[in-house]
């Protein structure tokens, strides 16, 4: 489907996945103000991962999978330059910390480490949009 959206839907998908990321890290820092920590690690990831599907679709870039995600952001922005490999390494400490707060066993985060998750997925997101088409 993405593959046949015209110009003009593929810019109001792509605004619509950038204002969706907004909203969810508004969420999130509602849920860390609730002291709901690993709910708040949940939406920092789908912020962060909304703001790469729309980076990618600014590049005509669709992988179907949350790895490949990654591995297109890995291959077409760290690779080239474009985004500082950094923020990837951030993204990867932010996926695995959304995989363990949301099926682990125990895991409890703490204030401090989802401030900084925020942070990080802050930082991210606004390296997304400066790097999109």
């Amino acid at each position: 489907m993405k593959d046949s959206l015209s110009s003009q839907d593929r810019h109001a998908l792509i605004q619509w996945r950038l204002e969706k990321a907004d909203n969810l890290m508004i969420v999130s820092r509602s849920l860390m103000d609730m002291e709901q920590y690993n709910s708040a690690m949940n939406r920092v990831y789908y912020a962060v991962f909304s703001a790469a599907c729309a980076l990618l679709l600014s590049h005509k870039i669709g992988p179907q999978t949350h790895n490949g995600v990654y591995q297109m952001l890995s291959l077409h922005f760290v690779r080239e330059g474009k985004i500082d490999k950094v923020h990837l390494s951030h993204y990867s400490q932010i996926l695995s910390a959304r995989q363990k707060a949301d099926y682990d066993d125990y895991v409890e985060y703490d204030q401090d480490t989802a401030e900084l998750y925020y942070r990080y997925a802050q930082e991210i997101i606004e390296a997304f949009r400066n790097a999109l088409l």
